[in-house]
């Protein structure tokens, strides 16, 4: 009887849960949708939940990434000190240029004469060669043809005096008939005799030259005529030799254009606006005389002296100028 009454409530067991459809097998009646939770807030800082749903995406402007905290501040290290530099040495002074004299031209102030052609300078400056060497044997100077001298018209060489007066460089007489400095052009001679006279009238016996000749290139045209030096038609007059004086039979000093001319550059020679020579001494008076006189003689073309620049502060630069109608004396 029990055991009936145990398989009855098992039965009813089983009805019942049939009726609820525990094993599939009618459609079951839908649950009731559980509520969804409200996502927790999270704390500054912390991990998102692994259950928390993702937001969507949204179409604002993303905010800029924050900048990042910057790291610990690395220790600054000390500057370390460059050595010194050396100190550079101090450039060296310029040199000062001498100051020109107030006043002085810059360029030669010639004189022009309508006169020219009619002086002595002029009309021997003229002459070709063959009328030149038959004047200087009219005139009996002795002379000695040289057969070539580069740019030199009518070369010669003076073996004695001319007119009196011995024309000479210091070398000895060994050299000098060798030497170029001794070849003059035959013109510059008929000046040197016409001048003579007043030297001889001043006691002077003797000229030394530094040089008449200076031959030009080697590479000067054959035949082509020079000026100046180049063609013979200067000299260098550096002392006047003078006899005793003829009263008291003491000698005489020479006349030196170094020690007996004290340059003033851009100063007048002669005239009335001429500073007086300097120095004031009896050679040095008597050798400004010589060279006013020679200037009216007009034997020579130019006259440069030591007033003209600092070159000439130990000769007398005598000159002829073929062609021209101008004199220069500075």
């Amino acid at each position: 009887m029990r055991g009936l009454v145990n398989l009855g409530a098992g039965l009813a067991l089983v009805a019942a849960l049939g009726s609820a459809g525990a094993f599939g097998g009618g459609e079951a009646e839908a649950a009731p949708p559980a509520p969804r939770r409200a996502p927790a807030k999270s704390k500054p800082g912390a991990a998102p939940s692994a259950s928390a749903p993702t937001p969507a995406a949204t179409t604002s402007p993303s905010k800029p990434p924050a900048a990042k905290s910057p790291g610990k501040p690395a220790a600054a290290k000390p500057p370390t000190a460059k050595p010194a530099a050396r100190p550079s040495k101090p450039a060296p002074p310029r040199r000062a240029r001498p100051a020109k004299r107030a006043g002085a031209p810059s360029k030669p102030r010639v004189v022009f004469d309508q006169g020219w052609a009619q002086t002595p300078a002029a009309r021997y400056a003229a002459l070709d060669r063959d009328a030149c060497l038959a004047e200087l044997s009219a005139r009996a100077i002795a002379f000695t043809p040289v057969t070539e001298a580069r740019g030199v018209v009518a070369p010669v060489r003076l073996p004695k005096d001319v007119g009196g007066i011995v024309w000479r460089t210091e070398l000895p007489a060994a050299d000098r008939a060798r030497a170029p400095w001794d070849i003059v052009d035959c013109r510059v001679v008929l000046s040197m005799f016409d001048w003579a006279p007043r030297l001889r009238a001043r006691g002077v016996v003797e000229v030394l030259l530094f040089s008449a000749w200076r031959p030009p290139p080697k590479t000067w045209p054959a035949g082509k005529p020079a000026t100046r030096h180049p063609g013979a038609l200067a000299i260098d007059v550096k002392r006047l030799v003078r006899e005793s004086d003829p009263a008291s039979g003491a000698p005489r000093p020479p006349l030196d254009v170094e020690k007996d001319w004290a340059p003033d550059l851009g100063a007048p020679v002669c005239g009335h606006d001429a500073p007086p020579a300097r120095p004031d001494t009896p050679e040095g008076r008597e050798l400004r005389a010589i060279a006013c006189d020679l200037d009216d003689a007009r034997l020579f073309t130019v006259m440069l002296t030591p007033h003209y620049d600092r070159a000439h502060h130990n000769h007398l630069h005598l000159e002829l100028t073929p062609n021209v109608t101008w004199r220069l004396t500075r």
